[in-house]
């Protein structure tokens, strides 16, 4: 019952684990070209059991609304599911914008606290 772990990154991977019928690049292209993608890293892609797959990866969107995000998410999982017959998926978004986050909606907002150092 123990499947072996394939770690990737975009143009690294170790292929020894990866399910034979699983081209890691067709993974990434696929995923890629869904719109809402900007690019994806931190991929992981094994076999838990005798026919069923996982994937896990950190996806790199726009800064946006958390339900733009789960739809995005969503058409991740049907695609894997079609195309690779990856059915167990587990995916971090995250935008360019989070380490710094200067012009990112969630820093603009003011917080609590910072709204009342701001009394006139």
């Amino acid at each position: 019952m123990g499947g072996s772990v394939a770690c990737a990154t975009v143009g690294q991977y170790t292929s020894e684990a990866v399910p034979e019928h699983i081209k890691v690049d067709s993974v990434i292209e696929a995923i890629r070209s869904i719109p809402g993608i900007g690019d994806l890293h931190d991929i992981h892609i094994w076999t838990i059991t005798s026919g069923i797959y996982a994937f896990s990866a950190h996806l790199i969107i726009a800064d946006q609304m958390v339900s733009h995000s789960a739809e995005i998410m969503e058409v991740v999982r049907q695609r894997l599911a079609r195309q690779f017959n990856i059915t167990h998926t587990t995916l971090q978004v995250e935008c360019e914008r989070c380490e710094s986050c200067p012009g990112g909606l969630v820093c603009q907002m003011s917080r609590p606290e910072e709204k009342s150092d701001q009394v006139e």
